[in-house]
């Protein structure tokens, strides 16, 4: 019997983060969470404490300053009390429940306080700005204080609705970012200048428009390099199938 692949989370250190925020950044097709995720870990230099297993995970990984990066990081701030998942890949559709579940019970366990998922809302004239949700009266109060309005109703999918329902020890809430007529990186630069208010740290958010056009190549061709090894594994596997019936 072939023992089934789960999530796994690598941690680099022992502490706990009791009091902490994760902030959840995994991939969608308009890239916001990836942008605002990726200038938060660099522009705060956050200090990488973990890495994510997952069996949906293409063995292609990323090189920064001559060291291979795994494709899904745990970044942490003691500053400021905050941690920052970042993912250079999508999470498969058949691994979200999974890889969300693993997700909670470790925030459970460093004692995190809550999960803050951030998204692109799909564009809407009638719906300008931060809108947000969560599973806690008190997660409500808190977007509440700083401005955010709540989204009374709307359909939400991928692990930031996943995170919602499995956290029960967990306050958890969504940041959703309108397009409208303003761009990603505008919707990215705006999140991240509401988590500067909520976690009191400041963020220039003026180089976001060009640190966003690199972030957005490379991830692009990271997700064609994803595509083609994709296509090769699946050959492989026709080419497997076809041998074994001759």
């Amino acid at each position: 019997m072939i023992a089934q692949k789960i999530t796994k989370i690598v941690d680099y250190v022992k502490d706990d983060f009791k009091g902490y925020y994760l902030i959840e950044g995994t991939p969608s097709p308009d890239l916001i969470a990836t942008i605002a995720t990726r200038y938060l870990v660099d522009t705060l230099k956050l200090l990488k404490i973990a890495h994510i297993e997952n069996p949906s995970i293409v063995p292609i990984v990323r090189i920064s300053n001559g060291i291979a990066e795994h494709p899904i990081r745990i970044y942490a701030s003691k500053e400021y009390k905050i941690l920052v998942l970042l993912s250079d890949q999508l999470i498969d559709n058949n691994q979200m429940f999974g890889f969300s579940d693993a997700l909670i019970e470790w925030a459970e366990k460093k004692k995190v306080k809550g999960i803050i998922s951030l998204l692109g809302m799909a564009p809407n004239n009638t719906m300008q700005g931060i809108y947000g949700a969560g599973n806690t009266k008190n997660i409500h109060e808190l977007l509440k204080a700083h401005g955010v309005q709540i989204l009374e109703n709307g359909l939400i999918s991928g692990v930031s609705a996943e995170l919602l329902i499995l956290a029960k020890k967990i306050d958890a809430c969504i940041l959703l970012a309108n397009p409208g007529h303003s761009t990603n990186f505008d919707c990215a630069a705006k999140l991240l200048e509401l988590l500067g208010a909520v976690f009191k740290f400041e963020i220039n958010t003026q180089p976001l428009e060009q640190e966003s056009k690199k972030i957005i190549s490379a991830i692009k061709e990271k997700m064609q390099q994803i595509y083609a090894q994709q296509q090769t594994t699946q050959g492989n596997k026709k080419e497997d199938k076809g041998m074994m019936f001759t």
